[in-house]
């Protein structure tokens, strides 16, 4: 009898899983030929922890599933020589389908490394952290 409840239970909360979910699916495609652009990276974050990645198929398409309410979700889509896109949405519900036809610019060279050093001073500037004296360390001030 109790194995019986505990079974229905769970087969109910399997259901009940399975039909609160979002599907985003859509195409990437190069801006000025509309050509559909393969292998670009798609990353999934929830705030600023990465929840997912995929990537696009050959034809350009990407299909996916997340979960049933999610909060401050951020699309991070990004292919060397195109580029770099953020699509922010604050909230994400349930049994929802979004479709996304995303279309990136190519960039020159100059633009690609004027872009990386950008990103490397974020970088040094993250790292850089102020000196603070240690619980239990005595300092000596100069006066």
């Amino acid at each position: 009898m109790i194995k019986s409840f505990l079974c229905c239970v769970f087969m109910l909360s399997l259901q009940l899983a399975q039909a609160q979910h979002c599907q985003i699916k859509g195409k990437v495609l190069e801006k000025k030929s509309l050509s559909s652009l393969d292998s670009v990276r798609i990353e999934i974050y929830e705030g600023s922890l990465m929840y997912k990645i995929i990537y696009t198929d050959p034809s350009g398409r990407f299909d996916t599933r997340m979960f049933q309410v999610i909060s401050n979700v951020s699309f991070r889509i990004w292919r060397q020589g195109y580029e770099r896109r953020n699509i922010r949405f604050n909230k994400l519900k349930g049994n929802n389908v979004i479709f996304m036809d995303i279309s990136l610019r190519k960039i020159t060279p100059e633009e690609e490394a004027k872009n990386q050093r950008k990103e490397e001073k974020k970088v040094k500037t993250k790292t850089k952290r102020k000196k603070y004296a240690k619980p239990g360390k005595r300092i000596f001030l100069p006066f």
